[in-house]
């Protein structure tokens, strides 16, 4: 019928399964409609349409659900749901209640529904995706997996027998993907997401439907976000919100304003993301969305954080607790960072109990959350000075973290580490804390450089400039002070009132001085670091707000070098024959030969090496316990990668290599270093399955 072709896309494709009365009395309103018609504008129409009707249609009662939900009207779905006491209204309901995670009456709205009408077919599909969902909230893997299962399998049959209702069996189906491509967002490869996204896009595109677009836009711009791609993700969400604002789907234009709001933060624009979030909340407040309202009440008081207003924070933290707790909801990391909040603030015992909150949710103890109950445990630890114990959490901690691509978290573990073998120092005057303290140090300095972050990266170089210092070398200690004082890049009117500059000038006169009379020692040989200590735990509560930002990077290739200088493993990541064959033939052997040779000339000593190779970066780490060492190309060089090589150096370091090598490797330790690669590559950089095995 022409009058569907005037009517939105996402709503036209209803009107051909309407009644013949309801197709000519929505007739009569096709001149008040065109394709950019918003779902409220399309809401008055259907309801005064609906008024003049004796019995309204499963499908006519369907759409309207679909448009009161879009447009966040649930009061109003509620209400219809009353009054006319029909599955095509309950559906929709249930999805509102998803919104407001009431689970269980989801679950048993759709299953009454199956029993009733278990042959109604576009009825049934929705009940699965009510039910995938619903659990999927509720973090029930299995009855997700079943439910998601039974709606695909379903489609791809109804498909075949259905022809005028195929649009709806998409429409079902675009709201599986976006939970399937959500709950998969932070575990899954980056590629396996955006071919689902594609996939879903396409389907969009096809119906026209501005609604799907818009969460698919949001979507993509939340995981871009994820891996650090902070420009694209700012891009993909300005455009969600184009589309939602379009459509008129308010709670969608909230999430997305959310979403914006931390790149925001991110990019330390912190009234502008203050303010998108406090738009937000109003929208979530409005429409009942309990969960994100809690997620906005934390995001404020990150915001808080990182305006030093600590006790605004708290009272925001507990604020957003508080409604998870009203409504049966698990965001993990909420939890968290309210108990790291707490022990910074001095309530340890307030976050005793969210780490028994923590232990008793996370049964299995692995994961993030695990790291973080492990970081806890360490706090406690050094506060009762059982160092011993405390750097043995925070190794645990630091294993997840550095598998699971987590910076931020990984920086924050390393500034502890660092701080307890800086403690024991002081009290016990070892060399090999010291030691310790450096390596912790020289791991986590490329964080603050490669975040610009200023005031950190002066605060660790001068802790590793007076440690240098203790151990006789001078001249290193030197370069490192000269190298603090040229990145604060202070004018001379500055220079007078900072602090770091004249502690950094002082300190370089006193090596000056140590060089002309021949010195042997220098005056802060004699002090403890009492006042870096204090610095140092000053940048660790200034990190309790910090977010990811280009961070992550993705891998071209990574090589398990023998000390012969054979490579055990090979693994290329572009699948062409030709990136391949460039990569083991060409210049790539010739450009890390010096590298390797170098790098096994000193079999006790362990470092990092970089250097550039065309518009990419060969990083390198030499393994002195078992001889070998791990060769990564790389798009760009960064922290969290030079993380995941040190761990798989560190976890490959465990399997007894041979001695002799002429390129064929035993299977099972073949399959020990494959394991290993895919531990540490395979959640969130780009070592994907079904990798070239050279």
């Amino acid at each position: 019928m022409s009058v569907a072709y005037s009517f939105p896309r996402e709503y036209s494709h209803y009107i051909p399964l309407f009644t013949r009365e309801e197709q000519d009395m929505i007739n009569n309103y096709s001149s008040k409609v065109n394709k950019k018609t918003s779902m409220d504008v399309l809401k008055d129409i259907l309801l005064e349409v609906l008024d003049n009707l004796s019995s309204p249609s499963l499908y006519f009662l369907y759409s309207l659900g679909k448009v009161l939900f879009i447009s966040s009207n649930y009061n109003l779905l509620e209400e219809l749901l009353d009054k006319y006491q029909s599955e095509s209204i309950e559906l929709w309901w249930g999805n509102a209640l998803i919104r407001r995670t009431e689970n269980d009456k989801v679950i048993n709205i759709a299953l009454k529904i199956l029993n009733k009408n278990p042959e109604e077919k576009i009825v049934r599909l929705h009940c699965y995706s009510l039910l995938a969902n619903a659990y999927a909230n509720m973090e029930s893997e299995n009855q997700y997996r079943h439910y998601m299962q039974e709606l695909y399998h379903e489609s791809i049959i109804f498909h075949k027998d259905l022809d005028k209702e195929k649009f709806v069996i998409n429409d079902l189906l675009l709201f599986a993907h976006a939970i399937d491509i959500w709950k998969e967002r932070i575990s899954a490869p980056l590629l396996k997401l955006e071919n689902k996204i594609d996939v879903a896009f396409q389907i969009a595109k096809e119906l026209g439907d501005r609604y799907h677009l818009g969460r698919l836009y949001n979507i993509r711009g939340v995981i871009y976000r994820y891996v650090g791609r902070i420009s694209d993700s700012f891009e993909f969400i300005s455009e969600a919100i184009k589309y939602y604002k379009a459509v008129g789907a308010k709670r969608g234009i909230a999430a997305a304003k959310a979403n914006l709001a931390t790149i925001c933060t991110i990019r330390y624009e912190l009234d502008k993301a203050e303010k998108l979030l406090k738009e937000s909340l109003s929208i979530f407040l409005e429409v009942g969305d309990y969960k994100n309202q809690s997620l906005i009440h934390f995001s404020l008081g990150e915001i808080a954080i990182a305006k030093g207003d600590f006790q605004s924070a708290l009272e925001l933290y507990e604020e957003s607790v508080s409604i998870l707790e009203q409504i049966n909801a698990h965001e993990l990391q909420v939890y968290c960072s309210l108990g790291e909040l707490y022990y910074f603030l001095g309530n340890k015992e307030k976050m005793k109990i969210i780490m028994n909150f923590l232990q008793e949710t996370n049964k299995k103890k692995e994961g993030f959350i695990h790291g973080y109950y492990n970081l806890f445990s360490a706090l406690l630890e050094i506060d009762n000075m059982n160092y011993g114990k405390a750097s043995e959490y925070l190794e645990k901690a630091l294993s997840i973290s550095d598998t699971r691509g987590t910076g931020f978290f990984s920086a924050k573990i390393l500034l502890q580490l660092s701080l307890v073998n800086l403690k024991q120092y002081d009290s016990f005057q070892e060399e090999e804390y010291l030691e310790k303290a450096k390596q912790y140090i020289t791991d986590l300095e490329p964080f603050y450089e490669e975040l610009n972050k200023t005031i950190e990266h002066v605060i660790i170089l001068l802790v590793l400039s007076k440690i240098y210092a203790l151990k006789g070398k001078y001249t290193n200690s030197f370069n490192i002070l000269q190298k603090a004082k040229d990145r604060l890049n202070l004018t001379k009117k500055e220079r007078k009132k900072d602090k770091y500059y004249h502690l950094i000038e002082n300190r370089i006169n006193e090596l000056e001085e140590l060089f002309s009379r021949d010195k042997t020692e220098t005056s802060f040989q004699k002090e403890t670091f009492q006042f870096e200590i204090k610095e140092m735990e000053s940048i660790s509560i200034r990190q309790l707000s910090e977010y990811e930002k280009e961070l992550r990077t993705s891998i071209l290739a990574l090589l398990i070098v023998h000390p012969s200088g054979i490579p055990l493993l090979n693994y290329t990541i572009k699948r062409s024959s030709q990136f391949r064959d460039e990569l083991m033939f060409g210049g790539f052997i010739v450009a890390v030969k010096d590298m390797i040779e170098e790098l096994f000339s000193n079999p006790m000593q362990s470092k990092v090496m970089i250097i550039s190779y065309g518009n990419n970066k060969i990083i390198m780490e030499h393994s002195p316990k078992r001889n070998f060492s791990v060769i990564i190309l790389s798009s760009k060089d960064s922290f969290i990668l030079r993380r995941k090589i040190h761990r798989l150096t560190q976890n490959l370091q465990d399997i007894e290599l041979p001695q002799q090598y002429i390129g064929e490797l035993n299977p099972k330790i073949a399959l020990k270093i494959n394991e290993e690669v895919k531990n540490v590559f395979g959640e969130n950089l780009m070592l994907y399955e079904g990798a070239v095995h050279i």
